[in-house]
């Protein structure tokens, strides 16, 4: 009989938790609490009353490595490449607005070389002379109003060839500077029309009129960048003008007039205007920032017409720096909106007026080149975290089994069987299962001994 004051401690006794296990603060667990944890087996606890299994934690943990991983390359690359396409578009809209200058000049210069080879014609030096000396022999047996009559049909047919040229002019000095003879194109661009004598204006008190009489012989003035006017008053509808002169003299160094070129600089202006892209602006300013080219054509003109509209006013941080190379920037807008931004500047025929040519893009237009490498290496960032977790998974299990199979094993041992440890489960399972075999060994023959001792003690007390 056994005595009730020595019970034998079967296999599912407890033993002390060593405190460095840090599983609870008592002083005896279960053998399976010991190793495994509580309730179930390979249960940890990531937080109060929020088990996490083992194998769960370690598939998060090794697919959030991955995914930080994987986006952290992603997002450097994709910096990276969006670093350089900005250097690049804004490398392209310099190389844009040095071509879309160049038209501005040319057009005034083609001008000048049209108004010095006007001036020394033989048919324009003889028509002066016979206006200035009427009793002088006629060239060819003809007056002076045969003369400017072809001279005015010759003019036609030049403005006929150019497009460029508008009006063709010879203002006298005399009579407050009316015009001697005039040909122009109808609204700028129209039809071809000689003007009746009748009908001729006087310009003496017109700025580029003073302007180009005050020049040496074989000069040329080229005036500001304005609205065309007639009688006055500003013609409707409105065409962008630039005069460019040269001083007439007669035989006898009198200074008879000035030849005069009106161009219709709406041509080359709407070349501008209407180039740009559908995230790209191009504008043409002023030395002051007036637009005279700009998308929307109600703000062209603005100091001719009574409200100036100025770049500045929409691009605040903008400087216009008179003349230089082409520059670059980034620049925001009045609505805080990132651009880039292009600009040259170019005063016209050497002499003529200031003009900046400016092209703007969105910064999301500018980096648009990138978004299908952006694209892709999202995509392959995806695939790669899709790839690690699965991947995760199985590693996870693989590692799990083993030490599932040991809490499963040391359950069986403490209900009195054998103790099967896994086999070939990896270096350190393997010592892990060594560890348990050489324990459950050790406790089957304390256990042993206990029972024998206990015998004894029965019949000894017997």
């Amino acid at each position: 009989m056994i005595d009730k004051k020595y019970p034998v401690r079967d296999r599912a006794a407890t033993f002390p938790a060593p405190h460095y296990l840090g599983l609870k603060k008592i002083s005896h667990l279960p053998l399976r609490e010991l190793f495994f944890g509580q309730d179930t087996a390979l249960v940890m606890m990531s937080g109060p009353g929020l088990p996490m299994r083992f194998s769960t934690r370690l598939i998060f943990s090794m697919v959030l490595l991955i995914v930080l991983t994987t986006g952290g390359i992603a997002a450097l690359a994709y910096h990276n490449i969006t670093r350089d396409s900005v250097p690049r578009a804004l490398s392209a809209l310099e190389a844009d607005v040095r071509q879309l200058i160049w038209p501005l000049d040319a057009t005034v210069r083609a001008a000048s070389a049209d108004v010095l080879g006007y001036a020394v014609l033989p048919i324009v030096v003889e028509t002066i002379a016979a206006s200035e000396d009427p009793s002088r022999p006629p060239l060819f047996g003809q007056s002076e109003e045969s003369l400017r009559a072809a001279l005015e049909r010759w003019f036609a047919s030049e403005l006929s060839t150019k497009a460029r040229n508008a009006q063709i002019r010879i203002i006298k000095v005399e009579d407050k500077g009316r015009e001697y003879l005039r040909v122009d194109r109808v609204g700028g661009g129209g039809e071809t029309r000689i003007w009746p004598h009748e009908d001729l204006q006087q310009k003496g008190d017109r700025p580029y009129f003073v302007d180009t009489l005050a020049l040496p012989s074989r000069s040329v003035h080229v005036s500001a960048i304005e609205l065309n006017q007639e009688f006055g008053k500003i013609e409707v509808p409105h065409w962008p003008t630039i005069r460019v002169g040269t001083p007439l003299r007669a035989p006898s160094g009198k200074v008879f007039g000035a030849m005069i070129i009106n161009l219709n600089f709406d041509i080359p202006l709407s070349r501008i205007r209407d180039s740009g892209e559908s995230d790209s602006d191009q504008f043409v300013v002023t030395a002051d920032g007036d637009y005279i080219a700009h998308p929307d054509r109600s703000r062209e003109f603005g100091f001719d017409l009574g409200k100036r509209h100025r770049i500045q006013d929409d691009f605040p941080g903008l400087s216009l720096e008179g003349m230089g190379g082409a520059r670059t920037q980034l620049i925001r807008n009045q609505d805080g909106t990132l651009y880039g931004l292009a600009q040259m500047s170019a005063r016209l025929g050497n002499d003529g007026p200031l003009v900046t040519v400016i092209k703007t893009q969105t910064y999301d237009g500018m980096i648009a080149a990138v978004r299908p490498i952006r694209d892709s290496v999202l995509a392959a960032a995806l695939f790669a975290s899709l790839a690690a977790i699965a991947l995760a998974a199985v590693l996870a299990r693989s590692l799990a089994r083993p030490l599932s199979q040991m809490a499963l094993a040391v359950d069986a041992f403490g209900q009195g069987k054998t103790l099967a440890m896994p086999g070939s489960a990896g270096v350190e399972i393997d010592r892990l299962a060594a560890s348990f075999r050489r324990m459950a060994d050790q406790i089957e023959e304390r256990t042993a001994a206990q029972r024998r001792n206990a015998e004894l003690l029965d019949k000894t007390i017997v």
